[in-house]
């Protein structure tokens, strides 16, 4: 019999989904876009440092063919089981002999009221099949069966990223809850998955710098038209992406601000106040902040965003020979 049997039984595939496939339960039945339905077989479970340091996945079984209409067609066969076609043959030739013979009257009526009430209990089905049934889902398994095949998700990728790189990005960032799109172009919501790594990559640095005895500091989003301007040359890179502030409320203000492009223009005016000998040699100061860069060309989450989270550090050293060894 082994040659009967197919060795290759189980696929496995990985897929990256919707959080709320945490919320499946065993046994539920769900419908992947494309793919068709599944039951839960295994539930997610977070990371339990009782059971171990990883998060166990939640565990999907293909249910091959699982639509309605061959659920239907299955009860059917079912209950074609209860009389075989051998049977019904002879009938349908009896009947038409009685119809037929001209002796036997009363036999024809008789079969003609049968005929009427198989219309009627015909009917009667018909009208019952219309009426929803008020018996709890838990009490009806085909019920159960068929609610479960209604529920439709969309928790999985739809675009693939052969075909449609752009979309799949961008479903991947939403799906994953990453990201959420803001009603200003170039600018996005950072949900706590996203913000969460930016604060794991901040801890890190932050405690390597603090080794090298840098310190945090914070300097103001607004810089005033006067310090870009002293600043020209350095500016001018970042004058077409300047974002400048120029109404409070519904009165002009007398001199437009801009927002922080760089902090270069903030810190340096402060440095040369605080440098007034050696002795106030070396600074090493770093903040972590907003830069808002307008950018005109097409914005991408992550990649090209006209406000993102920001680390800049900058020293000053007493001779050349220490700021090259602190680069």
């Amino acid at each position: 019999f082994k040659q009967f049997l197919n060795t290759d039984s189980k696929h496995v595939e990985k897929l990256l989904g919707e959080p709320l496939l945490k919320e499946l339960k065993k046994g539920e039945i769900i419908q992947l876009q494309r793919r068709g339905y599944y039951i839960c077989d295994q539930e997610y479970s977070p990371v339990n440092p009782l059971t171990g340091p990883c998060e166990t996945p939640c565990v999907l079984i293909f249910i091959p063919e699982g639509n309605k209409k061959e659920r239907a067609t299955t009860g059917m066969k079912q209950k074609g089981l209860e009389a075989s076609p051998k049977d019904a043959k002879p009938q349908k030739e009896n009947k038409a002999k009685i119809e037929k013979s001209p002796q036997n009257d009363k036999a024809t009526p008789k079969k003609e009221n049968s005929a009427e009430k198989d219309k009627g209990s015909v009917k009667k089905e018909k009208k019952t099949q219309k009426k929803p049934s008020t018996a709890p889902v838990g009490d009806n398994p085909q019920a159960q069966d068929d609610s479960a095949v209604k529920k439709e998700t969309r928790l999985g990728l739809e675009a693939k990223k052969e075909e449609d790189l752009p979309e799949w990005y961008s479903q991947v960032i939403r799906k994953a809850e990453m990201i959420e799109y803001y009603d200003i172009s170039g600018c996005y919501i950072l949900r706590p998955w996203s913000f969460s790594i930016w604060e794991a990559i901040q801890a890190f640095f932050d405690a390597e710098i603090r080794k090298l005895g840098v310190r945090n500091s914070y300097f103001p989003i607004m810089v005033s038209k006067a310090a870009l301007e002293k600043e020209e040359t350095h500016i001018n890179d970042f004058a077409p992406e300047v974002a400048w502030v120029t109404h409070s409320g519904q009165s002009k203000l007398n001199e437009p601000v801009a927002l922080r492009p760089t902090s270069e223009t903030v810190m340096y005016p402060s440095y040369a106040k605080w440098v007034q000998s050696h002795r106030d040699l070396p600074i090493r100061l770093n903040q972590w902040c907003n830069v808002v860069r307008w950018e005109f060309k097409h914005p991408q989450p992550f990649l090209r965003t006209r406000e993102f989270l920001w680390q800049e550090g900058h020293s000053a050293f007493a001779t050349r020979q220490e700021a090259a060894e602190e680069v």
